[in-house]
């Protein structure tokens, strides 16, 4: 593993929970890492005043205080093939590269073993973007560097062999050379019979005289071979192992289709990516005869952090559903953990469906190497999930910090409601939605899978509510990885209001196979499944509605109100019994559906956040409370006031 020791000097204290939802009655695992030693503890229900955030302890099975040690974090994804080809007379490693960010010291392409007297060999790239290869003789170390850098984002062949009789030899060949570059061949003369041995193999990567790994590759590996004789290209019959990358890309397993030196990815690196031979003629490598034969490794990969518990939280067996926190403080820092308690059976008319793996995407956004961050885990700290979380273009409240004013929203105005998580919605189906009433979605629930998709509309299906209390939403496809399901894939397209996009051939989700990008596209669009959707989107402070109906819910309402909007939604393709109650740059609808539910639905991202202004006296406050008290079978006129 890559051990990075954590910096504290930010964050005194960071941690994660195992997972972010239980029951009344579970254990929530703890992990956390501290400057300090000495931590007290405590589980807090979350909410909020309308000004900031409020905390109300609760009794749990925890003790007051406890010990954090000072922990490291293992970042960076490699591949470990723990019995390769023994090294004997002679060696060559080969394999196509597309580096995208250089290294501090030198990163690994192919290595085996250690340089501290034993078997040695490695291909790597040098800090100034030259390749090298290195070799472990009984008479010493022989070493060999290219003479020109590679370019960054951009094929090439690389080749490093040995024989004891010739001596070493690279080889750099460009795919597709510019005008400076040719293929050139560096030697060095032989220092006497290789140091024999079979110990591990790594890709992207190298192993120290610890057993640590060290210099991790940002950048794709393709078709990476072993010969036991001096070659100068990877094509050539003979090898004594070739790894297929192309094989099972849904997995973490290399497969050799030699002689079975199979190993196994670790951290978390891109599958699914077009290799040196892909010529754009199929964009979906479940298909694909070739073109997909590469890895994208990053050095900031990361699954899990790592750490071992150091506390479990016994939730009380009464314990309501409802936005929870488990709050670690040391003598210079408090870190709340959000953990969201869902209910044993349905216990009050609304659902709250808290948008986890909205979280996830904008809790990572890109690599260090630039490359869109399209695998997100859950077991690290994430810093966007905390309740003074603001986004960065316009330091408003966002995501989890603005989801909390809803919440405080809510049981300021008497709303029973309990929650759940895109994570449990996907898990458990249309079923986690039984007996409620109306389901609320937070302010930006951004990323859906299918799963939830089929959920929710088996819900207004089956003639129940929702109150959609944000913009721009259930627009891109993503995935829970299926044997981690503290993973969430999401690949960018190339149209929609986006952070990052994919690149070319790299849209298919390498975890399902399924298409990535907006679910528009793949004939789900949020216009038809839930009246409307995202347009445009802006960081401009918002302007008002304008009412354009004189349904019901709008008693009570002045027009123009508002003025918090920060997505635009537009009536296109939105179905039949769709009633546009307010528009200006964004819209508000209500949609009947064919199963006797409605579906309201504002526009906005700032919506939930404008919902405390003025003490919660406003026209989004009462609006909101309106419908809300209609789906909850009360009168819609009988507005809830401050």
């Amino acid at each position: 593993m890559t051990l990075h020791r954590v910096n504290h000097q930010s964050t005194p204290i960071a941690g994660y929970t195992d997972r972010l939802s239980a029951r009344p009655g579970e254990r929530v695992l703890v992990h956390a890492s501290s400057s300090e030693q000495e931590c007290a503890v405590r589980v807090v229900r979350a909410g909020h005043d309308g000004t900031q955030p409020v905390h109300t302890p609760v009794e749990a099975a925890v003790p007051g205080t406890f010990h954090v040690p000072h922990l490291a974090m293992d970042l960076g994804s490699y591949a470990l093939v723990p019995n390769p080809p023994a090294l004997d007379h002679a060696v060559t490693f080969t394999a196509w590269i597309w580096p995208t960010a250089l290294p501090s010291d030198s990163a690994g392409i192919v290595t085996q073993g250690t340089p501290d007297g034993g078997p040695f060999v490695a291909l790597s790239l040098l800090a100034d973007g030259r390749a090298a290869f290195d070799v472990s003789t009984v008479d010493g170390l022989v070493s060999v560097r290219s003479d020109a850098a590679l370019h960054l984002r951009r094929w090439y062949l690389v080749v490093g062999g040995y024989d004891p009789a010739e001596g070493a030899r690279l080889t750099v060949r460009a795919r597709d050379p510019l005008a400076d570059e040719h293929w050139t061949v560096v030697t060095a003369p032989p220092l006497g019979p290789l140091v024999t041995g079979a110990p591990s193999l790594l890709l992207a990567a190298f192993r120290t005289t610890r057993g640590e790994v060290t210099g991790n590759l940002d950048g794709k590996i393709d078709s990476p071979a072993v010969y036991d004789a001096l070659v100068d290209g990877i094509e050539q019959a003979g090898a004594r192992a070739r790894w297929e990358l192309s094989h099972e890309i849904s997995g973490d397993r290399i497969i050799d289709v030699v002689d079975g030196h199979d190993g196994h990815l670790h951290n978390l690196p891109t599958r699914g990516v077009t290799g040196h031979d892909w010529a754009g003629d199929v964009l979906d490598w479940r298909h694909a005869e070739r073109g997909y034969g590469a890895v994208h490794f990053h050095s900031d990969d990361l699954d899990e952090a790592g750490w071992a518990p150091v506390l479990a939280v016994g939730l009380p067996l009464d314990l309501p559903s409802g936005c929870y926190a488990v709050e670690l403080s040391t003598q210079d820092a408090v870190e709340r953990l959000p953990l969201f308690v869902r209910p044993r059976a349905a216990n009050a008319p609304l659902i709250l469906l808290v948008p986890t793996l909205s979280y996830l995407a904008y809790a990572l956004d890109r690599h260090t190497d630039g490359s869109g961050a399209c695998l997100a885990s859950l077991r690290r700290p994430l810093f966007g999930m905390r309740e003074d979380h603001v986004l960065r273009h316009n330091g408003s409240p966002h995501q989890y910090s603005e989801d909390l004013q809803l919440v405080g929203w809510l049981q300021r105005q008497g709303f029973r409601f309990d929650v759940i998580t895109d994570h449990d919605l996907h898990a458990d189906g249309v079923a986690a939605l039984a007996g409620y009433r109306a389901v609320l979605t937070g302010s930006h629930p951004e990323c859906w899978t299918g799963a939830m998709l089929d959920a929710v509309q088996a819900h207004l299906g089956d003639g129940g509510n929702l109150a959609y209390l944000g913009g721009n939403g259930a627009c891109w496809v993503t995935a829970i990885v299926p044997d981690r399901p503290h993973v969430a894939e999401l690949r960018r397209g190339y149209a929609g209001v986006r952070t990052w996009e994919c690149e070319p051939g790299e849209l298919h989700l390498a975890s399902t196979g399924e298409p990535g990008g907006l679910w528009a596209e793949r004939g789900r669009s949020l216009h038809r499944l839930f009246g409307i959707g995202t347009s445009a989107a802006g960081t401009l402070p918002g302007g008002p509605y304008d009412l354009v109906s004189d349904d019901p819910v709008l008693a009570g309402l002045d027009s123009p109100f508002g003025g918090f909007d920060a997505e635009f939604g537009l009536l296109l393709g939105s179905p039949p019994g769709t009633t546009l109650l307010d528009r200006r740059r964004a819209a508000v609808t209500l949609l009947r559906t064919a199963g006797g539910g409605q579906v309201f639905f504002t526009g906005s991202t700032g919506w939930c956040g404008a919902l405390s202004h003025k003490g919660d006296d406003n026209d989004v406050s009462r609006l909101t409370a309106n419908v809300l008290r209609s789906f909850c079978g009360g009168t819609a006129t009988d507005a809830i006031g401050p």
